[in-house]
């Protein structure tokens, strides 16, 4: 009881210690599991305090911190914040902006070559202080027409120059922008990385991911998978575009949602269903597709 006593204050103190922590933050044990609580200003702050508590190695971190400011912050504060935070990023900021902040609320317009362009937007501009949730507006674009016959040649040709997947066990098909890619992978690790390199070509609006592990799910798994997806189901977040996929107690998020807050909502959500282990969250924030010209 001692040495667990220990841990929590040797927890608590380190995240103290943390000059860009500003909230005040508690710290609860149970075994080797952990539960933050606490009120920050920022997702930045939120996310480091987990960042710290992990350094002591736990099992599993349930992150319950508020982002809420202790002091008013004025939208027009915000704002300029979070155009500071996209602007670290040169290359991103010449395609991707914050257009205004509502109740701290940032809301990005621009377009976007790709999809992961615009998550990687999203992210930056959450750590911005003040900032409580981010909206996407950014429309998908590119310079040059590309058909879905083309999608289909550019996704096929980077998965195959990637030595960790097997191409040739993959399909790949797409329509008005949104690629489809389906066959079999060794592991989960395999499906996440030839969904993301799918994400990374220009002209892919959407990616559904419906590939398949040679190595089947547990029983145990199985049972994990419904009950995470029963605890997004009773929470706010829109599953109409969420896929879950678990194995060896990982958790595969996938598919878009509407906000940044859905986002992390989602991965909240499913740390705390009992048996997992990880959350891989590839969830995308969702966008605006430029209409084609008549």
């Amino acid at each position: 009881m001692q040495e667990h006593a220990f841990l929590r204050e040797e927890i608590e103190q380190a995240i103290a210690q943390e000059p860009r922590i500003t909230g005040s933050i508690t710290v609860e044990l149970r075994g080797r599991d952990v539960r933050l609580t606490g009120i920050v200003n920022s997702l930045e702050e939120r996310e480091l305090a987990e960042e710290v508590a992990r350094e002591f190695g736990p099992v599993r971190i349930d992150n319950d911190i508020v982002i809420e400011s202790t002091k008013v912050i004025d939208d027009h504060d915000v704002l300029a914040s979070a155009k500071r935070a996209i602007a670290r990023d040169p290359d991103l900021a010449h395609d991707i902006g914050v257009d205004r902040v509502v109740g701290g609320v940032a809301y990005l317009k621009g377009h976007s070559a790709s999809l992961s362009g615009i998550s990687n937007a999203a992210e930056i501009v959450a750590e911005a202080p003040g900032v409580k949730d981010v909206v996407s507006e950014v429309k998908i674009k590119t310079d040059v027409l590309i058909t879905d016959v083309d999608l289909v040649d550019e996704v096929m040709q980077a998965l195959s120059v990637d030595p960790a997947i097997h191409a040739e066990f993959i399909d790949v098909r797409a329509k008005d922008g949104v690629v489809t890619i389906e066959g079999t992978v060794d592991s989960l690790k395999q499906k996440t990385e030839a969904g993301n390199i799918a994400k990374t070509m220009p002209g892919v609006t959407g990616v559904v991911n419906n590939l398949n592990m040679n190595q089947l799910p547990s029983s145990l798994d199985q049972a994990v998978e419904n009950q995470v997806i029963k605890a997004l189901e009773l929470s706010e977040i829109n599953m109409n575009s969420v896929r879950v996929n678990v194995l060896d107690g990982v958790v595969h998020l996938d598919g878009t949602v509407d906000t940044y807050r859905q986002k992390d909502l989602a991965e909240r959500t499913a740390r705390k269903v009992p048996d997992v282990r990880y959350v891989q969250n590839d969830l995308v924030i969702g966008f605006h597709i430029e209409p084609k010209a008549g």
